[in-house]
C-alpha cells in the first residue's frame, strides 16, 4: 500500500513541476517569470490561472501523499509537519494571491488569506524537513545535505524576494524547484524500501502460502 502511495505521490509531483513550469507560457505578455511571483501566474482574474492552481493542488496531494508513504522513516513529527504543508499547498490554490496588475480587481480577502497560507506553509515545510532529516536515521548522507540546504532555502530564498524584487520569480521558481526534487528524492525512497521488505519477506525461489507458518 505504501509503495502505491509513494507512487501516486511522486507522479502527482511531476505532474505538478511540469505545470507550474509550464505556467508561464499561458501568461499574458506582461508577465515575467524573472520578477513575478508563481502565486502570480495563478492570480484572480487572470485567465489561465488554471495551470497554476492545479499545480498547487497536484503538489499538495504529491506531498501528502508521499508524507503518508514516509511515515515509518521520518516518524509522526517529519510526516505531520509536511503533511500540513501538502494540504496548505491545497489550501493556496483555492485563495489565490491579487494580480500583478494593479488596476485588477480583487478580492482583497481572499489574497490575504492566500498570504498567510504561504507564510505559515513556508514555515511547515521548513521544519518538517528538518524534522524528516532528524527522524530518519537511515537518511542517505547526500540527501541528509540537500535536506539541510532545501530547509535554509526556506528562510534565505523569501528574503532575497523580499530584498530583491527584480529576480523574485526566479528565487521562488529555485525554492520550488528544491521542494520537488527533494519530495521526489524521499518517494523514491519510500519505493525502494517497500521493494526491499517485499524481498527480504518473500526470500527468491519460494512461495508464501497462506495459513502456514
Amino acid at each position: 500500500m505504501s509503495r502505491l502511495t509513494a507512487r501516486l505521490g511522486l507522479t502527482s509531483l511531476l505532474v505538478s513541476a511540469v505545470l507550474v513550469a509550464l505556467a508561464p507560457l499561458v501568461m499574458p505578455s506582461d508577465y515575467s517569470w524573472v520578477s513575478h511571483s508563481i502565486s502570480e501566474s495563478g492570480a484572480q482574474g487572470v485567465g489561465s490561472a488554471w495551470v497554476t492552481r492545479m499545480g498547487f493542488l497536484l503538489l499538495g496531494l504529491g506531498v501528502i501523499l508521499v508524507s503518508l508513504a514516509s511515515i515509518d522513516r521520518w516518524r509522526w513529527p517529519g510526516a505531520v509537519l509536511n503533511g500540513a504543508f501538502g494540504l496548505l499547498m491545497m489550501c493556496a490554490a483555492v485563495f489565490s494571491t491579487h494580480s500583478w496588475r494593479t488596476d485588477q480587481p480583487f478580492d482583497e480577502f481572499e489574497s490575504n488569506v492566500h498570504s498567510l497560507v504561504a507564510t505559515v506553509m513556508g514555515i511547515a515545510y521548513g521544519v518538517g524537513v528538518l524534522a524528516a532529516l532528524i527522524g530518519d536515521r537511515r537518511m542517505p548522507r547526500g540527501q541528509q545535505v540537500f535536506s539541510i540546504i532545501a530547509s535554509l532555502s526556506s528562510i534565505v530564498l523569501p528574503l532575497g524576494m523580499w530584498s530583491m524584487p527584480e529576480v523574485a520569480g526566479v528565487l521562488q521558481r529555485t525554492m520550488f524547484a528544491i521542494a520537488y526534487v527533494w519530495f521526489a528524492v524521499e518517494a523514491v525512497r519510500s519505493i525502494r524500501a517497500t521493494a526491499t521488505r517485499v524481498t527480504t519477506a518473500v526470500p527468491s525461489g519460494t512461495t508464501a502460502v497462506p495459513g502456514r507458518r
